[in-house]
């Protein structure tokens, strides 16, 4: 949730809203599932905290305990199920970023009510700069937005956990769907706020035991209902909003915001005011049926990270052992994924060990991706990329040099140049749009990236997959697996645009994958039968730059350490609820509720968090909800958990990390279609998941979607997030009042959602329904009067149409329905080593021009496994390579993810990765770019783009080695829903499959770029999506590209 909120109805909408809130530089919590997993060590110690100080106040100790209990079975869930496979569900990663980012911060306020409670309060303000930031629940918001855009799902389905179909056991709070409600309404995306804002009225309205908890919260339930109101005004439906907020008025007939919307919605109607509505006495108008929409046409991205893309049937797996010698005693798998350009996936490449080891090395010093503009000489971050990643040297460790010997066995390849691998982690929505891995410039030290190698260290659960849009080619990740392609054309060593792929958002899980680059020697392009495949450019941060901080919501891995410090911060709510009686029933109802949530992220944190709703609620609910129970805490007693409490917030969820995660959720609803409804139950891609969104999470996810002025959606996750809250008991209800879930907020925020997008009458029930809250409140009462003044002026059918919402290409290339071509085939490949032919690879032929293939079981699953475990510690945001020089790292909103560059040094396995590209690509892997391993967040995704590199004179300057000829991409790890790598323009996608390999040529048989080959990466719908990208580069070709057949 942003720190300034867009109320455009009336000035007496305007309210101070929910709880203070941490500005600043996010800690991209939202970027990545493995550092978002960190934040549920805060929540668990603040929790705790929590229930503990609920044994001292009397009034409220059962709140407090019901609470922590829910907060610990979340996270023993986490734990049973293992983080990164729980926190690939965008329903239970945005759940706990929701919570991270909002509720520790909610629960901060709400503790430093009593004066007892001032100590207790000091320490979760001392660890605020610890939870999310306003960007990360804002990059969480994105995640979520481009999740929905790429999957085409619901803030409704989100909210409940149901993602593509597929129901998880998450969901979100109505604080949750607000913020998503208010995120679209400030985008004045009205349609996709209104689901969030029903869903927030539905999980609050259902939950009455957390009303008291909501307002504590700060969620303004009688303002979600004026909003949604409003927002129904605006989508033409007056009928829709005096129903609305007359149902709020037969709550709270005593609330001063509904009585002024309910007032307005009737002079806009040209009825006479009359007193608010009773079960004998109530306005009847007739429902006016929505519009009929027709459905737009996929986009080639939605289509491919949505599975629709299939592969060429004529092409064919296959055993490879011609790269080396060794090969021929234990050759690869190697699927042809396309012949040109040239893309293969390897599988079983890495084993589960390796792949865990990578992720261990790997994720300590995971950072965001950045790009590097040339021209300013400055690295930013990367925004076409939602990931945390990690440069790991080839030789660094025996585990690297095995798979550089690999990559050598499958390619043929010297590596002596190439870049280091790169680990990568994908957050809540973790994308990576489509991009071209060859520079497009002539470098005359090591050229540009010949082959690409992206190694899938882990599965994605749901969506993650590496699409080449142009071949209409989807590779999911498939663990131990890499994905291989040839990024340059064979003759001239430019660029094959045909190789553009994106990694598509990971909609549950935690995608983790390293990249790896073989660059060509300029002066060594000689030209091929195959044609060879590129993002953009991705280069080794500089060293000497200080790290930004690590967004939680752009990787899946990176939100597990929401889970440690959700532990963390409920232990201290725990230890501060035996000091204040009074507020024990609110504090226990959380401590449940986030116990609960530990519970399901213990097992896996990573898994548990890469669902978008989990890793959303999280970001959150840190960024926010500890506030509050800082404020209970800061009251005479607890001093001690609150000074803890305190400590712990710095290390929680920004608000840019909320924003992250946010992004997510609507960048899948947006991308994979779905009602919010069923994103606020679990349901994605018609998946139903025992996740839910609760009414903090559709709240938040409203207020984002109102923030962004996608005041459609804005109004749907509002009307999610009372509806949540409506179900909730008096006890559940206590808890979201002590996080400052205030329903008259709500309906004010719906009102003016439902306002925005036309919808007076809608608007004037949300209105109303508020004033039952605060029947007194002048301003709500002076906003009640003015609509219905309009309403009166404007009666219904004298509407003006409201244009359509921009829809992104990710709806098309992403959708489900999105299918590879089946002309092509597999085979066993065992022409590019002469070890193929003892271990030919088994190659899947993707596209045959360009060449794009997919390499089937390159890695193993140790290898897998090791790849994450390398980069998990070095996860950062991502960045892309921009300008004229190569240096410079820029962070841009294109793609979210974190990643780490893998340098062959750090590990054997880099090495022996390499030798496999080698084999795989009979490329030189000398002056490949360093491997780069990417973890997808919330939504997780990378718009369209490609590898190669565009500037020659980027080229030039990357010491000789030229564009990036091709781009090998390994998942390291499945995908269960979205997260496609997409080909646009061929209208190719390949779903994220572990231990595959993705390649393709990025320059054409000319040596040009290959506009083919701009590529981008659906939002992760269900998964965690790892892949690591290597970038081949002219340089050192000379004796490894052969030449074309003439004509």
């Amino acid at each position: 949730m942003s720190a300034v909120r867009r109320i455009v109805l009336f000035s007496c909408l305007v309210s101070a809203g929910a709880v203070p809130i941490l500005d600043g530089q996010g800690k991209n919590y939202a970027i990545s599932v493995a550092k978002l997993g960190e934040l549920f060590n805060y929540d668990e110690e603040l929790v705790d905290m929590l229930e503990s100080f609920a044994d001292e106040l009397e009034e409220r100790v059962l709140v407090l305990n019901n609470y922590v209990e829910q907060m610990r079975e979340r996270l023993d869930q986490a734990e049973v199920e293992g983080q990164e496979k729980y926190l690939s569900n965008p329903v239970n990663a945005v759940n706990l970023m929701r919570h991270m980012h909002a509720d520790w911060h909610n629960w901060v306020l709400y503790l430093e009510q009593q004066e007892s409670a001032l100590a207790h309060a000091a320490k979760i303000s001392a660890m605020q700069a610890q939870l999310p930031s306003a960007r990360d629940l804002r990059e969480a918001n994105v995640a979520i937005q481009r999740l929905q855009e790429t999957y085409n799902l619901t803030g409704s389905d989100i909210a409940v956990g149901l993602l593509q179909g597929k129901q998880y056991n998450a969901s979100l709070t109505p604080l949750d769907c607000y913020a998503m409600a208010q995120y679209y309404l400030k985008q004045k995306s009205y349609e996709l706020a209104a689901p969030w804002l029903k869903a927030t009225l539905k999980l609050y309205l259902s939950n009455s035991t957390q009303w008291d908890l909501y307002k504590e919260l700060g969620l303004p339930i009688t303002e979600v209902s004026a909003l949604l109101a409003d927002v129904q005004l605006r989508l033409e439906q007056p009928e829709v909003a005096i129903k609305i907020i007359e149902a709020g008025l037969d709550k709270w007939p005593n609330d001063s915001a509904l009585v002024i919307a309910y007032n307005k919605l009737l002079r806009k109607l040209r009825i006479l005011p009359k007193p608010p509505p009773t079960a004998d006495n109530k306005s009847q108008f007739p429902v006016k049926p929505l519009p009929e929409k027709k459905s737009p046409a996929l986009t080639v991205l939605q289509r491919c990270c949505s599975t629709e893309c299939r592969r060429d049937a004529r092409l064919f797996c296959l055993y490879d052992t011609d790269a080396s010698p060794f090969l021929r005693l234990a050759p690869f798998k190697k699927e042809m994924l396309s012949q040109d350009p040239y893309v293969v996936l390897y599988y079983d490449v890495l084993y589960t060990q390796e792949m865990s080891e990578l992720r261990q090395l790997a994720q300590p010093s995971l950072e965001r991706a950045v790009t590097y503009n040339e021209s300013l000489d400055i690295h930013s971050e990367d925004t076409a990329r939602t990931t945390k990643g990690y440069w790991l040297e080839s030789n660094s460790n025996n585990l690297t040099e095995r798979i550089d010997q690999r990559i050598k066995d499958m390619t043929n390849f010297n590596l002596a140049e190439s870049e280091p691998f790169q680990i990568m982690n994908y957050g809540i929505g973790g994308h990576y749009e489509k991009h071209f891995d060859f520079f497009n410039s002539t470098d005359v030290v090591s050229g540009d990236r010949l082959v690409t190698m992206l190694f899938y260290l882990s599965g994605v659960e749901q969506g993650g997959a590496t699409i080449f849009t142009e071949l209409e080619l989807s590779i999911y990740p498939v663990p131990g697996a890499v994905l291989m392609w040839y990024n340059l054309n064979p003759c001239n060593g430019t660029g094959d645009r045909r190789t553009k792929h994106a990694a598509c958002p990971t909609l549950v899980g935690s995608r983790w994958e390293m990249w790896f680059a073989k660059q060509l020697f300029a002066c060594a392009a000689l030209c091929s039968a195959l044609v060879w495949a590129t993002p953009e450019p991705e280069l080794e941060p500089d060293p000497e730059l200080e790290p930004d901080p690590p967004g939680y919501a752009t990787s899946v891995v990176a939100m597990r350490r929401l889970l440690a410090l959700d532990s963390e911060l409920l232990q201290q709510l725990e230890d501060y609820a035996e000091d204040l009686q009074e507020k024990v029933n609110v504090m226990r109802l959380h401590i449940e509720e986030m116990r609960k949530k530990q519970a399901a992220a213990k097992p896996n944190r990573e898994q548990y968090l890469s669902n978008p709703v989990n890793s959303y609620s999280l970001i959150r609910h840190m960024h926010e909800d500890w506030t509050r129970w800082r404020m209970l805490m800061e009251q005479p007693m607890g001093t001690d958990q609150i000074a803890k409490i305190r400590s712990l917030l710095p290390q929680l969820p920004t608000e840019d990390d909320f924003d992250d995660a946010l992004s997510g959720i609507l960048r899948l609803q947006r991308t994979y279609g779905g009602s919010v409804r069923n994103y606020s139950e679990g349901v994605l891609a018609g998946v139903p998941y025992d996740v839910k969104f609760g009414p903090l999470e559709c709240l938040e996810i409203g207020q984002y979607a109102f923030d962004e002025q996608h005041d459609t959606l804005a109004r749907q996750w509002l009307s999610v997030s009372l509806e949540a809250y409506s179900k909730l008991d008096e006890m559940e209800r206590n808890i979201y009042k002590a996080l400052n879930y205030d329903l008259t907020y709500v309906f004010r925020l719906y009102a003016d959602a439902a306002w925005t997008i036309g919808h007076a009458e809608e608007s004037l029930i949300a209105i109303n329904a508020a004033l039952h809250y605060e029947p007194d409140d002048i301003y709500l009462k002076a906003a009640q009067s003015g609509l219905v003044e309009h309403l009166k002026e404007n009666p219904p059918g004298e509407k003006t149409p409201k244009a359509a919402e921009e829809s992104y290409n990710y709806s098309t290339w992403c959708h489900p329905d999105f299918r590879r071509p089946t002309r092509l085939h597999c085979r066993y490949s065992s022409d590019n080593a002469p070890f193929l032919l003892l271990a030919p690879l088994k190659l899947e032929q993707l596209s045959l021009d360009p060449p794009i293939v997919l390499y089937h079981d390159v890695l193993h699953n140790k290898e897998l496994v090791q790849l994450q475990e390398l980069a998990t510690p070095l996860l950062i945001p991502t960045e892309t390579a921009d300008g004229v020089d190569g240096h410079q790292m820029t962070r841009i909103d294109v793609r979210s993810t974190q990643g780490t560059w893998l340098p062959r040094d750090i590990s054997p396995i880099i090495g022996s990765i390499e030798r496999r590209v080698e084999y795989m690509t009979n490329f030189s892997m000398t002056n490949a770019d360093s491997s780069q391993v990417m973890n997808y967040g919330i939504g997780g995704h990378y718009f369209e783009h490609a590898d190669y590199f565009n500037d020659a004179s980027l080229v030039r300057a990357r010491k000789g080695w030229g564009n990036r000829i091709a781009t090998i991409i390994f998942y390291l790890s499945d995908v269960e829903h979205g997260g496609a790598t997409v080909f646009t323009k061929l209208g190719i996608a390949q779903q994220p499959q572990k231990g595959a390999a993705l390649f393709w040529h990025n320059l054409n048989n000319q040596g040009q770029n290959d506009p083919r080959t701009w590529h981008t990466a659906c939002p992760v719908l269900k998964g965690s999506k790892w892949i690591m990208s290597n970038w081949i580069m002219e340089a050192e070709q000379m004796f490894r590209k052969p030449c074309p057949a003439r004509k």
